[in-house]
């Protein structure tokens, strides 16, 4: 593939992701608000703010991308914001300090699997650590809105951004690194969490469509 068609296909997948996730970010946000409910499970919420926290603090964007790094820490202060909304709205079983202790394990562990990731790889980016918090992101987003006792609460547009943007990082990873050369970051194990993450989504997207479609439509509460 000519170099020029390969970097307006990458830069074109890296704008995807960017604009699918703040788009998601903020449908999450603003339904979260207006409808008085948890946007996102903690263990979501954990993953994000680790990869947040891992981008901004630890690897940080901001020297490869001043545009970037201002989406990460966009995307920080929302985590945060819904973490709140969460913790406002949630069922009072689930505010259990254990439970908190549990995300906050859950939160280091993950920036030390994803600082574990860039060091073994050598990674200029954090495409490849995206995928792996995206499939963990999307296999518990599937059960948090299978159980949800109000599905209409939930916003179908932000999984539907967030399923663009996750495209858009699995195809970013195919046109930055080689597949099947050895070291490479694009391997099977990254295949296996890209279909992973990738077939949850659309299972979500479709789950969340018919439960709203067959659901009286919600007004907003006060």
């Amino acid at each position: 593939m000519p170099d020029l068609i390969l970097s307006i296909l990458t830069a074109t997948a890296n704008l995807g992701v960017f604009l699918g996730w703040t788009l998601a970010y903020l449908l999450l946000a603003r339904d979260a608000h207006t409808h008085k409910t948890a946007g996102a499970p903690l263990l979501v919420l954990t993953s994000m703010i680790a990869y947040e926290v891992s981008a901004t603090m630890i690897w940080p964007v901001m020297k490869q991308s001043l545009l970037f790094g201002l989406f990460e820490w966009l995307w920080l202060g929302i985590d945060f914001f819904l973490l709140s909304q969460l913790w406002a709205y949630a069922d009072p079983k689930w505010k259990h300090p254990r439970y908190f202790l549990a995300g906050f394990v859950v939160l280091l562990l993950s920036i030390w699997c994803t600082v574990t990731m860039i060091h073994e790889f050598g990674l200029e980016d954090m495409g490849v650590p995206g995928v792996l918090f995206g499939a963990i992101i999307s296999a518990v987003f599937f059960p948090f809105v299978w159980k949800h006792p109000h599905p209409n609460r939930l916003s179908l547009r932000a999984q539907v951004a967030r399923l663009i943007g996750d495209i858009c990082i699995v195809a970013s990873i195919w046109l930055v690194f080689p597949n099947g050369v050895e070291g490479s970051p694009n391997n099977s194990f990254t295949s296996a969490l890209s279909a992973t993450m990738l077939s949850c989504d659309v299972a979500t997207v479709l789950m969340l469509y018919i439960f709203q479609k067959n659901s009286p439509r919600l007004k907003r509460r006060a």
